[in-house]
């Protein structure tokens, strides 16, 4: 369909009559009204009708039928008479029986031949209407399409009577036999005139052409050139060579004429110098006149034409030296000012002419045609053997796009490209000055990748190609390379390196709520009275108010799972809603250890290894393997009432990001606060712990435990003189007699390694001895709460059975050291002598959290 405008043939050629007019010293503007022309114009307006019924416009059909049907109703005689009965040639029976067949041929522009005759009706043009009357109105329309022609005929006889003998001269050719219908040969092979007995009857003036004349103006015209759009594309050339006339052309505009070879000795130098051998160069080199030559255009991949500089000049030897990025091609003379400024020129005066051909009306003319009077000189030389010169090394473009359309990868890096996993991709490239180029895989999944789709596992052979690959299903890093060649400077090829990455496998990140172990989601059921915990039993632990607490950001499950040797960098924000208390809102950042407080900026942290399930991953870290977690610590005081936590990672490869959030609500609850008192004591000539490792110690073991954060605070007497009984010393400076107030205070006398730990609750309440260990400082403490010991790793004072205590005092879940900043697995419950492994479980949280109270 895009075709028809340019490869239509018309029944009539309207540029013959403008000559003869011409020729016979008429105006061409006479040719608009003659009433010669009456049977050419209904003809021509048929040949409109047809090319709107190949084009497929609308109504077009119905439209052609109308206008054969007046004919045929209105001017019978044109099928009547035995002067005007059409003569169908072989090549119009066959095109018209063609049009007519179901499924037949639509457009077939030169009929079989070229359009041939300079006389005015064309039989090729013919031809195509016929087709079209054939096929709609049956023979009967064709009959009278061809009568109509051999009217026109007739009549264009009658036109050159009158235009005189040099129109007659000058369609000279017209009358020579062939296949025009304008000059049908006789028998005995002289030009036909079986119409001239019939010019009486049908003269202009007559009854018959008058009823013609009528009966063209009720055929509809739907986009021939008229002869005043013929007649405005004249004017308006004319009025622009005069008021802007193009640039004088020089003598040579853009040629090879005279070389006879062209030679360097330097083809692989980053500026080859060639010698340029002929005849004919002129002893001087003309004004404007440069030598051009081939180079590789690295923005757009193609081959484009640059300046060399000239360094001598002859008639018959011209020495120049080429740019950077030559390649082997045709050199030529040009004059490159010349041709850009005709090229200006020509592009200002074809705007101009389409503006007024569109402004008219007139058809053809777009948009979107756009047809060029003056059509723009090329930028590059015709290829010639004799100017060609062979240098350089091969040139590639080489892309990885989403589709044949040219939709870009996004990239991964300066050096990488990223794709998902699963994904369509095709690598298209293209190499010059080359003769021979493949498309190879660098490494095994590569190779499987090329042989998957159905290609040689040694490459893909070409100077250029497209192949459709698709990324494997898991976490890979392609590694491809295009490769070509040359005979002159050898070989080159191009890094292709995909980073192919599998989907997150879960929404967002996992927010963990962490005080010694996780928990957050138990409530304390009638808080201050027979307090219980709902749900009254789990691995879960209810929060403490007030105490130092940890929320740990899981989040490798929740990025793109990246192949091994590559890696993202991820930071992250915690923001804190405290619904009771709205001044403790905010947003904390991860810092690089559990023991210090909020940075001031996140830390960034790798992504890991990939993994192809959530219980892939949950193996992996089950195995021992510690995934790299942000870890944000939020003060004591802010740890109040309820709070909800929105966890926000963004995780980054160099050019690829992913933003991943996610939030859960946790829940605080008070309880008493206890300060602590120590003092400091040796033992067996063992050196007394610093105060360093003596707060340490204690601070540990209370980070353990469900209680508030205490004020830890040193005695007088600091460290203790020798004593046989620090506990009892510790008693009498209390006042002896213990009170209700005990219960608020905590006194410890702390030793060197060794020591253990020694509390009698029931005789020497809220007071003991304990060497600098959290695991015994706090296992002493919980003698404080009522925990009994638990019967595992040795002797024990009145233990509990481990088979009455949950999963056996083992821990299940995993816990985390806050001031040593590390995860805690498979620990055993504090109330043992296991200490190697003493830790906090949840029953025992649970156990001591309903003892501290409110």
């Amino acid at each position: 369909m895009a075709d028809i405008d340019q490869s239509w043939t018309w029944p009539v050629r309207w540029d013959p009559a403008v000559r003869w007019t011409t020729a016979g010293g008429f105006s061409p503007d006479s040719l608009l009204e003659h009433p010669d022309l009456v049977a050419h114009r209904m003809l021509d307006r048929l040949g409109a009708q047809a090319r709107e019924v190949h084009r497929g416009a609308p109504e077009a059909e119905e439209a052609f039928r109308q206008s054969i049907g007046t004919l045929l109703a209105e001017a019978p005689w044109l099928v009547g008479s035995e002067a005007f009965t059409y003569q169908r040639d072989a090549d119009a029976e066959t095109h018209a029986a063609a049009e007519a067949e179901p499924g037949g041929p639509r457009h077939d522009p030169c009929c079989g031949a070229e359009s041939d005759g300079n006389g005015l009706v064309d039989s090729c043009g013919v031809n195509l209407v016929l087709g079209v009357a054939a096929r709609l109105t049956g023979m009967q329309g064709a009959l009278v399409v061809g009568a109509l022609s051999n009217v026109a005929t007739a009549a264009e006889t009658q036109l050159l009577d009158q235009l005189g003998d040099g129109a007659a001269d000058h369609n000279a050719e017209a009358d020579a036999p062939g296949r025009s219908i304008s000059a049908r040969p006789s028998d005995d092979g002289a030009a036909g005139t079986e119409f001239d007995g019939a010019r009486d009857e049908f003269a202009v003036g007559s009854a018959a052409w008058a009823s013609l004349s009528q009966l063209s103006e009720r055929i509809n015209l739907l986009g021939r050139p008229s002869l005043e759009c013929i007649r405005l594309l004249g004017e308006t050339t004319e009025n622009i060579l005069d008021s802007n006339p193009p640039p004088p052309e020089p003598n040579v505009v853009m040629s090879t004429t005279g070389i006879t070879s062209v030679v360097t000795n330097d083809p692989c130098a980053d500026q080859p110098k060639v010698a340029i051998h002929g005849s004919g160069f002129g002893s001087v080199r003309p004004p404007g006149l440069s030598v051009i030559a081939p180079w590789w255009d690295r923005t757009t991949g193609s081959v484009r034409y640059r300046v060399a500089k000239v360094l001598s000049w002859s008639n018959t030897l011209v020495n120049a030296e080429l740019p950077p990025g030559s390649v082997g091609g045709t050199v030529a003379f040009a004059d490159l000012d010349y041709i850009q400024a005709f090229n200006r020129w020509a592009n200002i005066a074809n705007d101009q002419i389409i503006k007024a051909m569109r402004a008219a009306g007139c058809p053809g003319w777009g948009p979107p045609q756009r047809p060029l009077a003056w059509p723009p000189y090329a930028s590059t030389p015709t290829p010639t053997p004799a100017a060609k010169v062979d240098l350089g090394l091969p040139l590639i473009t080489a892309a990885v796009t989403r589709n044949l359309s040219g939709t870009a990868v996004p990239a991964w890096s300066d050096t990488a490209l990223h794709l998902q996993a699963g994904q369509e991709f095709w690598i298209v490239w293209k190499s010059a000055n080359s003769v021979t180029g493949a498309l190879k895989a660098v490494d095994a999944v590569s190779t499987q990748v090329l042989q998957a789709a159905g290609h040689p596992a040694e490459g893909v052979a070409g100077r250029e190609g497209q192949v459709r690959l698709l990324a494997p299903s898991q976490p890979s890093i392609l590694q491809f390379t295009v490769e070509a060649g040359n005979t002159v400077c050898g070989k080159r090829s191009v890094p292709l390196r995909l980073v192919v990455t599998g989907a997150a496998l879960q929404q967002g990140p996992t927010i963990t709520v962490l005080q010694s172990l996780p928990g957050g989601d138990v409530d304390l059921v009638n808080p201050g009275g027979a307090e219980a915990l709902s749900p009254a039993t789990g691995r879960s632990i209810p929060l403490v108010a007030e105490k130092r607490t940890v929320v740990r950001i899981d989040w490798w499950p929740a990025v793109a799972q990246v192949p091994v040797g590559e890696q993202l960098s991820a930071v992250a924000t915690l923001r804190v809603i405290n619904h009771g208390h709205p001044s403790l809102s905010g947003t904390l950042l991860p810092g690089t250890s559990t023991a210090q407080d909020p940075p001031m900026t996140s830390i960034t942290l790798p992504s890991g290894p990939p993994f192809s399930s959530v219980e892939h991953y949950q193996q992996w870290v089950a195995q021992g393997n510690l995934p790299a977690t942000f870890n944000v610590v939020m003060p004591a005081d802010w740890c109040k009432s309820e709070v909800t936590l929105e966890a926000t990672v963004v995780a980054s490869a160099p050019k690829q990001s992913w933003t991943v959030a996610a939030s859960r609500v946790a829940k605080f609850h008070h309880r008493r606060r206890v300060r602590i008192r120590y003092r400091r004591h040796t033992a067996d000539d063992q050196p007394t712990p610093t105060t360093q490792e003596a707060v340490a110690a204690i601070r540990a073991a209370v980070a353990m435990l469900p209680i508030p954060d205490p004020e830890i605070v040193v005695l007088d007497n600091d460290p203790a003189r020798p004593s046989s009984d620090y506990i009892a010393d510790m008693i009498q400076e209390r006042g002896g007699t213990p009170t209700a107030d005990w219960r608020n205070e905590i006194w410890l006398v702390v030793g060197p390694p060794g020591v253990g730990s020694v509390v009698n609750q029931g005789s020497q309440p809220w007071t003991g001895s304990t060497e600098a260990s959290a695991a015994l400082a706090a296992h002493g403490i919980g003698h404080m709460f009522d925990q009994r010991d638990l019967g595992l790793c040795g002797a024990a004072h009145n233990p509990e059975e481990p088979s009455s205590f949950p999963d056996e005092g083992k821990l299940v879940v995993t816990g985390w050291d806050t001031y040593s900043n590390k995860t805690v697995p498979n620990g055993i419950d504090v109330m043992t002598f296991c200490w190697g492994k003493s830790w906090m479980t949840p029953e025992r949280w649970r156990r001591i959290f309903l003892k501290v109270g409110p």
